[in-house]
This record gives structure tokens, C-alpha cells and sequence, in this order.
């Protein structure tokens, strides 16, 4: 399995439950992979 298909996998997994947060995973998951930081501000609506 390539590592694109297993990146999918991982979001999928981690996106199941959540409503309307795809982006914040995504970009959670990044950060961690890079070994950075990441900081997420907001009201908490869309």
C-alpha cells in the first residue's frame, strides 16, 4: 500500500464522527507529520 492510500485511510479514520472539521484534521495530521507546531483559532461555528 502506498503511503498516499495509507495518509487516506488515516484522515478517513480520524474525520469519522466529526461534522464539518475535515480541514482542522488535515492539517492537524501535517503538523504532526512535519513534527510542527500548529495553533487553530475560532469560535468554534462554522
Amino acid at each position: 500500500m502506498e503511503i498516499k492510500e495509507r495518509i487516506q485511510l488515516l484522515l478517513g479514520e480520524m474525520n469519522r464522527g466529526v461534522y464539518e472539521k475535515e480541514t482542522e484534521i488535515g492539517l492537524s495530521l501535517l503538523a504532526a507529520l512535519a513534527g510542527e507546531s500548529i495553533l487553530l483559532l475560532g469560535s468554534g461555528s462554522s
